[in-house]
């Protein structure tokens, strides 16, 4: 069997290991240390042979999308909470996760619930159609500076302002994984011109849906006549339905839990009318007192009515949920209940401002304004952010669910051996580095002892250092790594060497999410890009406990070979590998600048090596 990391997957490390997001599941999976390390072990180019010790882990993992296999591992549905490995209880989160971002606050619906019906007034609306896209500018700068995971592109709703919605997408392509909150109410035609734009930029699509039953639906999401005359909430919804899984686009369901829906009949035929269309992922929302349901009970108080679910409805859901499990059915659900931590869910509004509900505060609280133009302030008030709720929130954790059991007998037990690397890799190892004499000797004699080649990457390295270069003389090492397209940062020590030509040094590496954000921070301390290598790296893996082998090629200057491992092992590797030539101390720095010297080119003239020759100042 050979693995792969699943092509989309984001992993980002935290103190208990680190999240794993799944883009074709719009789920989020906290991971504990050793299996998060394990998944940061395999490429998501290139495939990894799995060990026979390796395989159980691997296969519970790719049926929850982490991993690809080769043969392939189908997909299985889950609705338990998002913990794989060993956790006694739920996480806090060094950075939110999801991130809501209003492309606008047109909506052409009038659901009696709506959990933002304050950020959406009139006046909103208005400043909207005659900004002339300052403001959408705004919702991108201040999305930007949020490092969650996820952006939600809602609203309102982004079918009603298209082009805005486009904007916001491609802007934050590539910095984000996104996900389209949508009701599927417009017309086909920009149903149609929409979707091949979403598939392009792999969005996730969430459609609206609280019954299958269309009065049902008409009743708590009745339409706009401003924006949706003529069309329905519930044709609207199930046809964009259908055509985002005819394209191939994935699609999760939410239907939020109200007064009208709470009860197990009533969910039951939904979830079974979902997966007859095909759908495989379901949200379902416990309707929260804010925004319009705020409105409603307000005027009901004291009553029986209003349209916030009962006390029962967190035991409907439940039952729903145990029935899919036992039957063994073919999709995911998750449910959120924010009912005691309003203050959860991070609130981008159509015109920039970032807010977030209150708690002690009836309505929202704006944490963020940019017209104030203080982008510095704004982590500053995460402190009214329930970092505990939005863990909660994301990671499937209810309280009300499975039974009572403790969450730490809840988490998928994945055992994986000691091969994978830590969350975040803090070694001190030992290393050599040769020139190599023979490139196509050193190759056979290495495949000779069981290595087999695991990668083939261009590699593209920038060191920073300060104006008059304190951290190279030091031997300090600050540096981003473009593998690919997977952004790394390392930092290392001092080396401190041996008698025999190795050296240790302490290294910390760890995967980027944001890698402008971290440039950006680099040189606001001062630092300043002053050395660029670009070379082809092929990877060698002699399994495990097998000290690790690269061999490098430098446009120009040769080929090298670096090992890491064990002293003693490192010792014997290179007494059995053939071509070998001298052992090296240096640096690719040192080297390139001597060689440089060697020809006539002054070391102060040269800032790096690309792919071609030697790069100049």
């Amino acid at each position: 069997m050979k693995g792969r990391l699943g092509q989309d997957i984001v992993l980002r490390a935290d103190e208990f290991g680190g999240i794993a997001y799944v883009p074709s599941r719009d789920d989020f999976f906290a991971v504990d240390e050793q299996v998060f390390g394990f998944l940061r072990s395999f490429e998501r180019q290139s495939w990894t042979m799995v060990g026979e010790d390796e395989r159980e882990a691997v296969v519970s993992l790719a049926g929850l999308d982490l991993l690809q296999t080769e043969p392939r591992t189908p997909s299985r549905a889950y609705s338990g909470p998002s913990f794989i490995g060993a956790f006694k209880d739920i996480v806090t989160l060094s950075e939110p996760l999801v991130l809501n971002c209003f492309a606008t606050a047109h909506c052409p619906l009038k659901c009696l619930y709506c959990h933002a019906d304050d950020l959406m007034s009139d006046e909103t609306r208005r400043d909207e159609d005659r900004e002339g896209g300052t403001e959408v500018a705004n919702v991108i700068a201040t999305a930007r500076m949020v490092n969650s995971i996820v952006a939600v592109i809602t609203g309102g709703d982004p079918l009603t302002r298209p082009e805005r919605a486009q904007r916001v997408i491609g802007a934050l392509s590539g910095h984000k994984a996104l996900v389209l909150d949508t009701s599927g109410v417009a017309q086909p035609e920009v149903i149609e011109r929409f979707l091949p734009f979403l598939k392009e930029h792999k969005v996730h699509v969430r459609v609206s849906l609280d019954s299958p039953d269309s009065r049902v639906q008409e009743k708590v999401r009745p339409s706009n006549r401003e924006y949706a005359a003529g069309l329905s909430s519930y044709h609207g919804a199930v046809s964009t339905i259908r055509a985002c899984l005819d394209i191939g686009i994935p699609v999760t369901v939410q239907t939020v839990v109200s007064r009208v829906t709470d009860t197990s009949e009533k969910l039951l035929p939904l979830r079974d009318f979902l997966i007859e269309l095909g759908v495989r992922h379901w949200v379902l929302h416990l309707a929260v007192e804010a925004g319009a349901a705020r409105k409603i009970q307000s005027r009901v108080k004291g009553s029986r009515g209003g349209i916030l679910p009962q006390p029962s409805a967190r035991a409907n859901v439940w039952r729903v949920v145990k029935s899919t499990l036992a039957d063994g059915l073919p999709i995911d659900i998750r449910v959120t209940d924010n009912t005691n931590t309003p203050n959860s869910v991070l609130l981008l509004s159509s015109n920039g401002a970032l807010y977030t509900e209150g708690l002690a505060h009836k309505g929202k609280v704006q944490l963020f304004d940019p017209e104030e133009g203080r982008p510095d302030l704004l982590r500053k008030l995460f402190f009214y952010i329930d970092n505990f709720g939005h863990a909660r929130r994301y990671l499937n954790w209810n309280p009300e669910m499975f039974d009572g059991r403790n969450l730490e007998s809840l988490c998928v037990p994945v055992e994986v051996p000691r091969r994978g690397r830590e969350a975040v890799t803090v070694l001190v190892e030992q290393e050599r580095k040769y020139s190599i004499a023979d490139e196509e000797a050193l190759i056979g004699s290495l495949q000779g002892l069981s290595y087999y080649l695991e990668g083939d990457d261009l590699l593209e390295d920038r060191y920073y250092d300060t104006a008059d270069g304190s951290l190279a003389r030091n031997d300090f090492v600050l540096r981003v790594r473009r593998k690919n397209e997977v952004f790394l940062f390392a930092e290392k020590g001092p080396r401190f060497r041996r008698t025999d030509g190795e050296y240790d040094r302490v290294e910390v590496e760890f995967p980027l999410t944001n890698v402008d954000a971290l440039e950006e921070s680099l040189v606001g301390r001062g630092l300043r890009v002053t050395w660029r290598l670009v070379r082809r790296r092929l990877t060698f893996s002699g399994g495990p406990g097998s000290p690790g082998v690269v061999v490098d090629r430098l446009a120009k200057v040769g080929s090298f070979l670096e090992m890491e491992g064990k002293s003693g092992e490192l010792a014997r590797l290179a007494g059995e590998l053939r071509g070998l030539g001298r052992q090296e101390t240096r640096n690719y720095r040192e080297i390139i600048e001597d060689w440089c010297r060697g020809r006539g080119i002054q070391g102060r003239e040269v800032y790096g090596l690309d792919q071609n020759d030697v790069l100049s100042r």
